[in-house]
C-alpha cells in the first residue's frame, strides 16, 4: 500500500491580511481620526482664548475705551 504524503493546504487570497483595499481604508480612517482629534483640540484652545479675551475685554467697556476724536482704541 502506498501512502499519499503530499497533502495541500490552501489559503484564500481575499484574507484581510493580504487585502490592500482594506489596509488602505484602515489607514485612511486612522488619518481621518487623527485630523478630527487635532481639530477638536484646536477648537477647544480657541474657545478658551475667546473666553479669556471676553473676560478681560468685555464688550460693554469697549466703547468707553474708544477715543471719540480719532475712533481708535
Amino acid at each position: 500500500m502506498r501512502h499519499n504524503s503530499h497533502k495541500y493546504a490552501g489559503v484564500p487570497l481575499d484574507n484581510p491580511i493580504f487585502n490592500r483595499r482594506a489596509a488602505r481604508n484602515d489607514i485612511s480612517k486612522a488619518q481621518l481620526a487623527v485630523r478630527s482629534q487635532q481639530l477638536a483640540v484646536t477648537q477647544t484652545v480657541q474657545a478658551k482664548y475667546e473666553f479669556v479675551f471676553r473676560r478681560r475685554f468685555p464688550i460693554s467697556t469697549a466703547g468707553s475705551r474708544c477715543n471719540s476724536e480719532n475712533g481708535r482704541f
